[in-house]
């Protein structure tokens, strides 16, 4: 198992961007960009990491492998990249496995064109997470849904870049 931040979640990630890095060989499992099992809330995080797998690997997904029974997974968004091999399974970009929708997923917005391989926001369908494009998420002039996103947080939208935490701007 392995997340960029940790494998197992049950407090409170929130108002943070997570630059990282996973590049593991044939047979992975459970891999995710933040953590693998989500049991507690993740909210306004910027996720840009590079994520690569070999052939025969399981459970991948940018963001979350696993959003527990009632964890959160809310206003957030994630540029990760990801490449695999041949998988048993399609990865998600954003998450894995929402228990059969019994996890809270809500706001989060996925640049399609930075996920390689996997083509999919989640394994399944899951309301509340939106498809966008780079030129959508970057700069000054971005998607209005993405940008009532940035406001709420109190983010503060960069030239040419993501939007971040004001004292990164």
């Amino acid at each position: 198992s392995n997340g960029v931040v940790q494998n197992t979640n049950t407090g409170n990630i929130s108002n943070v961007v997570i630059n990282g890095q996973i590049q593991l060989g044939d047979g992975a499992s459970d891999i995710a960009g933040i953590t693998v099992l989500n049991g507690g809330t993740i909210t306004q995080v910027h996720l840009n990491s590079n994520i690569t797998i070999g052939d025969d690997s399981t459970r991948v997904s940018g963001m979350v492998v696993e959003n527990s029974v009632g964890s959160g997974l809310t206003n957030s968004f994630t540029s990760t990249t990801i490449t695999t091999g041949i998988t048993q399974d399609s990865p998600g970009s954003v998450i894995f496995d929402n228990n059969n929708g019994a996890g809270v997923v809500d706001n989060i917005f996925w640049n399609t064109d930075k996920t390689g391989d996997a083509r999919n926001a989640s394994r399944v369908s899951i309301i509340g997470i939106t498809e966008l494009q780079t030129d959508d998420m970057v700069g000054d002039d971005i998607d209005d849904d993405f940008q009532e996103l940035i406001d709420e947080i109190g983010w503060t939208t960069v030239r040419n870049n993501y939007p971040t935490i004001p004292e990164f701007a």
